[in-house]
């Protein structure tokens, strides 16, 4: 199960295959908190 959360601050979009169930510390692109990323929903 692939999750995907995207920073609401500069629209990286980090995915993880499962393993890790939450976001980032902070976004490599930008350095926003982890507070905010949103969960990606994907259809």
């Amino acid at each position: 199960m692939e999750l995907t959360y995207k920073c609401l601050i500069c629209g990286y979009i980090y995915s993880c295959h499962g393993q890790c169930g939450n976001p980032p510390e902070k976004c490599p692109d930008c350095g926003a908190p982890k507070e905010n990323f949103v969960e990606v929903e994907e259809d």
